[in-house]
């Protein structure tokens, strides 16, 4: 974290303003002091803390936990973390509260497991979307209208307006035919509008000036929406104000569904890889996504009567881009 350093000193947040497609980060996992004994305590006591404090096995001082606005601020979430589905690579997405998320690699990880846990382990991290306009990148096939004349390639969280995305929150990469890779995307903002869901071109992080585009899938909810404000709700009687929707969570189906010519590609019996290799036969045009749909202003009638958390839906989606 020195001026000097891959980040410029720039923490986490910071960074990823105006960060492009790309932008390269090397570093270090590096473990924390805090092991568990064995004996359930409260939050407190366990390891949440030890980011505030200097890593083990650090090569010099400069290292720290990349925060997202340092050690004694308050910066956005880190949200939800999605696997690299590929063979031979370990590594994750991850995107962020901020409105921007990348690719975390772990470097030679089975030669690093193959005797006891190592001190460190070498890091990659690579831009996907950095925290910037995306309305150039977005695509709305038509849809995506706001009922005043505007459109989803703006979010008016709080009514505010973000031209980029804003609280990212259901992240889900999905495996397609040769190798490609796809990201799901779900904010979680407060939309007045209602909140958006898109799905991402092929994954790439090479630095050559390109940008990842964005096919909107849906929007749900908000307070100024006026199937909500009218207000439409299933079944009837549940909504009775308006208010933000959340789609929560993505599953791919196509590996449960693929089949090969003597049927069902994948068996009761095997292991749970072997979903993820079936899923990677299926490119994304052809696949069924399960996606999850929390309608918090959901409340009333038979959600109410039987004391129900709030309404929502499962919903399945055949890509189309």
């Amino acid at each position: 974290m020195s001026v000097t350093g891959p980040t410029s000193g720039k923490w986490r947040d910071v960074y990823h303003d105006g960060a492009v497609n790309g932008a390269f980060v090397p570093g270090l996992w590096l473990p924390i002091k805090w092991r568990w004994d064995g004996i359930v305590r409260n939050f407190e006591h366990d390891g949440s803390w030890d980011f505030q404090d200097a890593p083990m096995n650090q090569p010099n001082a400069n290292y720290m936990f990349w925060n997202a606005a340092g050690n004694d601020a308050g910066g956005a979430k880190a949200e939800h973390a999605t696997p690299d589905l590929r063979a031979g690579f370990t590594g994750f997405v991850q995107g962020s509260t901020g409105g921007y998320f990348g690719h975390y690699y772990l470097k030679d990880t089975w030669k690093n497991m193959a005797g006891d846990f190592p001190s460190s382990v070498s890091a990659e991290y690579y831009v996907y979307q950095g925290r910037n306009d995306v309305r150039n990148q977005i695509m709305l096939g038509g849809k995506g209208l706001y009922a005043d004349g505007k459109d989803a390639k703006t979010n008016y969280a709080g009514g505010n307006t973000y031209t980029r995305f804003d609280s990212v929150d259901g992240l889900e990469l999905f495996m397609g035919d040769k190798g490609k890779m796809y990201l799901g995307i779900q904010e979680d903002s407060g939309n007045w509008y209602g909140e958006r869901m898109f799905l991402s071109s092929p994954l790439e992080h090479k630095m050559d000036g390109k940008e990842l585009t964005y096919y909107f899938v849906a929007m749900s909810g908000g307070k100024k929406n006026t199937r909500m404000m009218h207000p439409v709700g299933i079944p009837a009687g549940v909504n009775n104000h308006p208010d933000g929707h959340e789609f929560s969570g993505w599953f791919d189906l196509s590996g449960l569904l693929y089949k090969s010519k003597s049927g069902f590609f994948l068996s009761y019996t095997d292991e749970g890889y072997v979903k993820r290799q079936a899923d990677s036969q299926v490119s994304i045009n052809n696949k069924y996504l399960l996606l999850g749909l929390q309608a918090h202003n959901f409340d009333a009638g038979l959600i109410s009567t039987f004391a129900l958390d709030r309404g929502g839906q499962w919903l399945v989606y055949q890509p189309s881009i």
